[in-house]
């Protein structure tokens, strides 16, 4: 979010012969103005829906999101910070890419047109993300390594939402979740709830260092990039 440290994000990408209403952006970016108090931003076409909250530290005049392509064909909405955006973005021009803002999250755009699905494994920093890529019709979700910052999902009968916070999916949902009885035992005993399990039914997290894509015929990946396993001792 250019270099923003905490911003809030959410979106839907509903079923055949759904619309992405502003009402339901405008009530989701409601609910997460406290992350992002300096500006919202929409993008809507369709079935997709992205709604952005803003905290403006780095690139104040022309880092404002939703973030787009030269040809409007990606659109992104990010929370966080990309922490080799200078080295990635040096890599990107040098491969022809051309940058017109000096955010940070402008290089996962470029990333993500030059490597592919592969191009999370080229991040780092601490980040939740949402791009959506017109051509294919998917739409990409991410969570940094550590899970430092939050995503939530849900499948509904429309479709799938997505937000920084759960109380955000749930300004929108028609039908309140029931309690999960997993994750309230989880938290009863720990006072917090891990892995993709939260203390609602049929929500849950983006787990650390996960890519989900979803396509106009439903989940196309969904894979753990990075697991601290990985990790060689030197």
């Amino acid at each position: 979010c250019g270099g923003t440290l905490m911003c809030g994000i959410a979106g839907v990408y509903l079923h055949a012969g759904h619309e992405a209403g502003a009402d339901t952006l405008q009530r989701l970016a409601a609910t997460l103005a406290h992350r992002g108090p300096d500006g919202a931003g929409y993008y809507r076409h369709g079935r997709i829906g992205l709604a952005h909250t803003r905290l403006s530290i780095i690139d104040l005049e022309t880092g404002q999101q939703p973030m787009y392509n030269a040809d409007q064909t990606l659109c992104l909405i990010a929370n966080g910070e990309i922490y080799n955006y200078i080295e990635l973005r040096k890599e990107l021009e040098q491969q022809g890419c051309v940058f017109s803002t000096h955010s940070d999250c402008e290089t996962i755009l470029h990333a993500y047109a030059r490597y592919g699905l592969d191009f999370v494994e080229r991040l780092h920093g601490m980040f939740a993300f949402a791009l959506y890529d017109a051509r294919q019709q998917r739409l990409i979700l991410a969570r940094d390594r550590l899970g430092i910052k939050p995503l939530f999902i849900t499948r509904q009968p429309e479709g799938w939402l997505f937000a920084s916070e759960i109380k955000a999916l749930l300004a929108v949902l028609h039908v309140k979740p029931e309690m999960n009885p997993a994750g309230l035992a989880q938290y009863l005993q720990t006072n917090f709830t891990c892995g993709a399990t939260t203390l609602l039914q049929g929500i849950e997290r983006v787990l650390p260092g996960e890519i989900v894509a979803i396509g106009a015929h439903g989940v196309e990946l969904r894979r753990r990039y990075w697991l601290p396993s990985q990790i060689q001792p030197v």
